[in-house]
């Protein structure tokens, strides 16, 4: 966009990011071109939408609206938050208090991983022959 002389709005900077996200994503998890080619396909397609009713609609609803819900606060909070760079310049401005935080939240974030695969069973790393 700089070569072109113009700035792209926050909303189709982010809107572009956040479907190029997606798209890859398919393709990163997929097990063939061809699977994942039917992924996208049913990502875009609205003809299976047609056969479903409206009252099976509005019960999917229902029983998920505590989770729209969550999921509509959540992405509220994440476009509208700021992000952790900003947050560390405003608020962590002395060195040793910024590398002090730093050290306890990467302790944390440690500890809830051992912590995961300690709980959760073993599964397989996807890529495991590569």
């Amino acid at each position: 966009w700089r070569l072109l002389g113009r700035k792209m709005g926050r909303f189709w900077a982010w809107f572009i990011t956040f479907n190029f996200i997606n798209v890859t994503w398919v393709f990163f998890r997929a097990t063939s071109f061809s699977s994942a080619n039917k992924v996208l396909l049913g990502m875009v397609d609205f003809d299976g939408i047609t056969s479903i009713s409206i009252k099976e609609t509005l019960d999917a609803l229902r029983a998920t609206a505590l989770s729209v819900v969550a999921l509509v606060c959540v992405l509220i909070f994440c476009v509208l938050a700021p992000n952790s760079v900003e947050v560390l310049q405003k608020y962590m401005t002395h060195e040793k208090m910024r590398k002090w935080w730093m050290s306890f939240v990467l302790a944390i974030v440690t500890f809830l991983l051992v912590l995961k695969m300690i709980i959760l069973p073993y599964s397989e790393f996807i890529y495991f022959n590569f």
